[in-house]
C-alpha cells in the first residue's frame, strides 16, 4: 500500500471526535479472569470504594490497537485487517494493583505484570498494525500489559501493591465499536489467534 494511500483522517482524535464513537482491536477477559479481578477489588480496603467509579465486567479489556473513526468505510477495512492478521496468543499474568493520577481529583486504576513490557503482545500488536496498513490505515502505537479497573478514582494508592497473579490467556482478538451512556463495546468481528506456544517449565532436579 503506498504511503500516499494511507488514511491517515482514520484516527479517532479526543478532541475532534470526542463524543463521537471509535473503533478499535481489543481482547476482553472472560469470566475466570473477571471474577479473579472482583475478588481483589472486593475487599481490599480502599479499592472497594470505587462504587460507579469501578470499570463494568463487560468493558475490562486490553487494547490491541488506537482507536478510530466509525464509518461503514473504516469499519469494513478494520474487518479485513482483523481476518488478516496472523498471530499467536499469549498469556499474561497480572501481579501489580496501581494508581495514578488522571486529572485533578481523578486517579487511573489497574492491574499489570511485573514486567511493564510483554514481547509476547508487542508481536500481536505488531501484527495488527501490519494488517491495518496492508487495508490503507495508519498504524497505531504500542499497548502495554494491563486492564484498568477505574478510570475516574476518587481515591489513589499509596504504593503500588503486590497482588496474587492473575492469569489471563488471549487467544481471541475482537474489532469493538465503543461509545454511549454508559459507555460499552459492540463486537463487530472477532478472529481466532494461532495457539500459544508452549511456555517453558523448568523441572525438578529431585
Amino acid at each position: 500500500m503506498a504511503a500516499e494511500s494511507v488514511r491517515l483522517d482514520a484516527l479517532w482524535d479526543p478532541v475532534r471526535n470526542r463524543n463521537e464513537p471509535r473503533l478499535l482491536f481489543l481482547a476482553r477477559p472472560g469470566a475466570a479472569v473477571n471474577d479473579g479481578l472482583d475478588g481483589l477489588l472486593a475487599p481490599h480496603p480502599v479499592a472497594s470504594r470505587l462504587g460507579r467509579a469501578a470499570v463494568p465486567r463487560a468493558n475490562r479489556h486490553q487494547s490491541l490497537s488506537d482507536r478510530y473513526v466509525d464509518t461503514p468505510e473504516i469499519r469494513e477495512l478494520m474487518a479485513r485487517a482483523g481476518a488478516g492478521v496472523r498471530a499467536q496468543g499469549l498469556t499474561l499474568a497480572f501481579e501489580r494493583l496501581c494508581s495514578g493520577p488522571r486529572k485533578p481529583g481523578s486517579h487511573l486504576w489497574l492491574v499489570r505484570p511485573v514486567q511493564r513490557s510483554s514481547k509476547a503482545l508487542e508481536t500481536v500488536v505488531r501484527a495488527i498494525n501490519a494488517a491495518l496498513v496492508a487495508q490503507g490505515l495508519p498504524p497505531g502505537g504500542g499497548h502495554l500489559p494491563h486492564v484498568t479497573l477505574s478510570y475516574s478514582a476518587a481515591l489513589a494508592l499509596p504504593a503500588d501493591e503486590p497482588i496474587a497473579p492473575i492469569e489471563w490467556s488471549i487467544d481471541t482478538i475482537e474489532l469493538v465499536v465503543g461509545g454511549g451512556d454508559p459507555y460499552r463495546y459492540e463486537t463487530l468481528g472477532s478472529w481466532r489467534l494461532a495457539p500459544e506456544p508452549p511456555r517453558l517449565v523448568q523441572s525438578s532436579l529431585f
